[in-house]
């Protein structure tokens, strides 16, 4: 199922002055800072049609040059031999001031995904990637740019030998005060086995009540693809988003599609 923070991620960085990208979008006060509300979505994969419902419930909130984001949903399929999946994300964000028109950013993501209630086999799998960042913002009269330096370390059971795999990810993002921004990134793989892993673009735009995002990437060989359009809309305290996930274009078997659709209610 798909996992993405969409707004509240961006909220976190609104709540940290001086985020790096503008927007322009009418995003719902939160006095408490509790979101909660579901999505509900079908897969499409391997010949299979797998509807689910993912309930959820986030806290996002700044406490000065610190913004805090935390996440937990549990995603339940309705077909009794796939696994549900809970899932959790914790995420820290700490402005360090520059200059007028600069800034660094402090960041740690944490996120988990545990498989169970399959049938067949308990408990499949646990991952986790928990990566630190490091940000750094420039002012300027059009907009802002940033640079964005990331190192996740994934862990997982469903890897061989249950081994660490280590990356490194390097951005470069721009944001406007048209409520446009984009996001230009390569990972390279650092552990076990060395090398270049792909790349991905990201274009997100921002007006009034709406908003709009899509993600595209890339493996090394650039043939193939995952393709992730998503559309949001913000109706007083009511946060709407719809979209579709398209992932393996271009690899082998069949394209993996899943459309979804969600609402949550902020506090």
């Amino acid at each position: 199922m798909r996992k993405k923070a969409g707004l509240a991620g961006l909220l976190v960085g609104l709540a940290c002055a001086g985020n790096f990208v503008a927007t322009s979008a009418v995003l719902p006060a939160q006095e408490i800072g509790i979101d909660t509300g579901a999505e509900f979505g079908v897969e499409f994969e391997e010949g299979e049609t797998i509807p689910y419902i993912d309930p959820l419930i986030s806290y996002t909130k700044g406490f000065g040059n610190l913004g805090v984001f935390f996440q937990i949903d549990y995603t339940i399929p309705f077909k009794d031999t796939v696994s549900q999946e809970l899932y959790a994300e914790e995420l820290f964000r700490y402005k360090i001031w520059l200059s007028p028109v600069s800034n660094l950013f402090l960041i740690l993501n944490n996120s988990n995904t545990i498989n169970t209630v399959n049938k067949n086999s308990g408990i499949d799998a646990v991952s986790g990637v928990v990566t630190p960042k490091l940000q750094y913002v420039r002012h300027a009269g059009f907009g802002s740019w940033y640079a964005l330096a990331s190192f996740p370390v994934m862990y997982a059971s469903f890897i061989k030998d249950s081994e660490t795999v280590f990356f490194t990810k390097l951005s470069l993002g721009w944001g406007g005060a048209l409520g446009l921004s984009a996001e230009l990134n390569g990972t390279f793989i650092v552990h076990p086995d060395a090398g270049y892993g792909g790349m991905g673009l990201s274009l997100d735009y921002a007006h009034g009540s709406f908003g709009a995002e899509i993600e595209i990437t890339a493996n090394k060989d650039f043939n193939v693809y995952i393709v992730d359009p998503t559309f949001e809309f913000y109706i007083g305290q009511i946060i709407l988003w719809t979209g579709a996930y398209f992932g393996n274009i271009g690899g082998r078997g069949n394209v993996y599609i899943n459309p979804y659709i969600g609402v949550k209610y902020s506090f």
